[in-house]
């Protein structure tokens, strides 16, 4: 971490620098009429404006090197987080499984029943209730 604390300290040096570059190129103020004084009016402004963005290129291509610094120290974690990831969801899928397999199980149980209560009470409405629970078994198997 040593590392990346100092190149944070170096990309806050780049953007404090440019914010100073930034000020003393505000403080310039007009570009003067005098001939002599516009060319190092001129001078001024183009070194401070190449400073500028000199330091700002770099202040972001530091950040990006920490950035990619602390993707190497998570990527081990995002590995083993996709295996976990796997992992639960081969458990989802046995669940949904085993929820598909009861399901099947209570319609069948259902359809028992069903029987049953027809055997025992033959009516129209339970004749009903047989054929309602045929239908479902033959769509749950």
């Amino acid at each position: 971490m040593a590392i990346n604390d100092d190149l944070t300290s170096a990309a806050n040096l780049c953007a404090k620098s440019a914010d100073a570059a930034t000020n003393k190129l505000i403080a310039l103020g007009p570009r003067p009429v005098d001939p002599a004084a516009a060319a190092t009016w001129d001078a001024q402004d183009t070194m401070l404006k190449n400073k500028i963005s000199i330091l700002n290129n770099l202040s972001t291509s530091i950040s990006a090197v920490i950035v990619s610094n602390a993707m190497q120290n998570v990527w081990p974690n995002l590995d083993s987080l996709a295996a976990v990831t796997a992992s639960a969801q081969a458990n989802i899928a046995a669940i949904a499984n085993i929820t598909k397999a009861m399901a099947a199980i209570a319609t069948v149980i259902n359809f028992g029943v069903a029987l049953v209560t027809l055997a025992s009470e033959p009516t129209p409405g339970n004749a009903a209730n047989v054929l309602t629970s045929l239908t479902n078994l033959t769509a749950t198997l």
